[in-house]
């Protein structure tokens, strides 16, 4: 037997694994020079609703909520590029889906992009979530932030930089959220550093422990 990786060749159960495992998370499409499909996978005929004889010889603007975005990614991608975003789709009930997709062109010949090899993933679910989590911040009674660690070039935590705060939080510190977002903490709020409340948060980004805390403050800025 050698021990040369590139002499193994696939089996039949390695390629039913495969696909299997694609079918299983992503929506996988073949479709000519002219956009239409030749090839589908289940996956992707089963999240929009059809049997996958309707949907060959269709293309991409048949499901586009918005038309033209298939012929506009197409043109894009014969120009020499790939490409990648989101868009969002309909399903035959009517039903939206945001996916992520993944556009690059097949064999090349004198007329051009013989074929275009399509992915997408279904990011309805997540987006939902995020749409779910950013109302439910929005209207929370308590304040809250979401702020990132920025080290030195030694990796220490020199400070945190604000990527997420809701109204109420605005509201405590008698500002708006726009005028915060981006901005350092410690440059808005010197006083984290002797109250200590920065090495608490510091040993919480590197412990992975939880602060529970209690600080009084009387300024308008924590």
């Amino acid at each position: 037997m050698s021990g040369n990786p590139s002499e193994a060749q696939p089996t039949a159960g390695d390629l039913a694994g495969l696909r299997e495992a694609v079918d299983a998370h992503v929506l996988v499409a073949l479709a000519d020079r002219e956009g239409r499909f030749f090839f589908l996978n289940d996956r992707f005929a089963t999240t929009f609703g059809y049997r996958l004889e309707a949907l060959f010889g269709q293309d991409l603007d048949f499901l586009s909520v918005q038309p033209g975005t298939w012929s506009a990614i197409r043109q894009q991608v014969a120009a020499g590029s790939s490409f990648r975003g989101r868009i969002e789709l309909q399903t035959g009930a009517g039903e939206r889906r945001i996916m992520d997709a993944s556009v690059r062109p097949g064999q090349r010949s004198e007329e051009g992009v013989d074929h275009f090899v399509l992915v997408l993933t279904d990011l309805t679910t997540q987006q939902q979530q995020g749409d779910l989590n950013a109302s439910l911040l929005e209207g929370s009674p308590s304040g809250v932030m979401a702020m990132r660690s920025v080290r030195d070039e030694l990796g220490a935590i020199v400070d945190f930089e604000i990527e997420l705060i809701n109204p109420r939080a605005g509201q405590i510190l008698s500002t708006s959220t726009d005028e915060m977002l981006g901005r350092r903490l410690l440059e808005i709020s010197p006083g984290h550093l002797e109250s200590g409340l920065f090495g608490a948060y510091c040993r919480v980004v590197e412990t992975g422990e939880t602060l529970d805390h209690e600080h009084p403050y009387s300024s308008p800025r924590v």
